[in-house]
């Protein structure tokens, strides 16, 4: 979703990290998420839109 040029899925890639974070969260696996987290916004620095949005949902 996030790999494509186009931002039209950015929203709902976001919602799918939002719920990726509370299920890490009741799996006590949150430390894996924010890494792996982190790890996918240094991959996308260009994305502005994208890191808009992740801001907006404070992830």
């Amino acid at each position: 979703m996030i790999a494509h040029q186009h931002g039209r899925n950015y929203p709902a890639a976001v919602q799918l990290l939002a719920d990726l974070s509370v299920l890490a969260d009741r799996q006590g696996t949150s430390e894996a998420f924010t890494k792996r987290y982190h790890a996918l916004r240094s991959q996308h620095p260009t994305k502005r839109a994208l890191h808009r949005l992740l801001d907006a949902a404070d992830l």
